[in-house]
């Protein structure tokens, strides 16, 4: 009324999205080397995207953070990450992981099938106090799918091709 034409208000988020990446290198979770290689594939995808969207990005093995200033830091990073042929209980990971990840919006926690899901809930019930928490079980050949108990989300991917495919039944659960 007071500039004497019509104005439309739009809210416009002022709060840029971190993404907080926790991929488990203990051999104990996974079936397979191919495996592995699968869940360090799926951490390097939804990290360059974020950075490509000019995201903030987390990136850990649960030791130290993992350079992610930009896609090709992060991807020269990942490829230098190895499965560790002790035990490493998840637990022990996200304990080590929270400091790294710390401010992150929206925190991913990648883990292979031998991973029992009680587990990986147990684990990102530690973050969702701060943030939005995600569950990714790899296991190669198996059909996408989402579980969801309360406010927690297990994602399983049988390949990368349906990563897209997964996040849009998890956000739409």
């Amino acid at each position: 009324a007071r500039v004497g034409t019509l104005m439309v208000r739009q809210f416009v988020d002022s709060r840029r999205t971190h993404l907080g990446l926790i991929l488990s290198t203990s051999d104990e979770h996974y079936g397979s080397a191919d495996e592995f290689e699968l869940a360090v594939s799926v951490v390097g995808s939804l990290g360059r995207n974020a950075l490509i969207e000019d995201q903030a990005v987390s990136v850990t093995t649960g030791r130290s953070p993992l350079p992610s200033h930009n896609p090709v830091l992060l991807l020269d990073a990942l490829a230098g990450v190895e499965l560790a042929e002790r035990g490493g209980d998840l637990q022990v990971l996200v304990k080590h992981s929270i400091p790294i990840v710390r401010g992150a919006s929206v925190i991913v926690l990648v883990v292979g099938s031998t991973t029992p899901p009680a587990a990986l809930r147990s684990g990102l019930h530690r973050f969702q106090h701060d943030a939005q928490a995600l569950g990714v079980r790899v296991n190669p050949g198996a059909d996408v799918s989402i579980q969801t108990v309360g406010s927690t989300s297990i994602l399983e991917l049988g390949s990368l091709d349906q990563l897209h495919r997964g996040l849009r039944a998890s956000v739409a659960a």
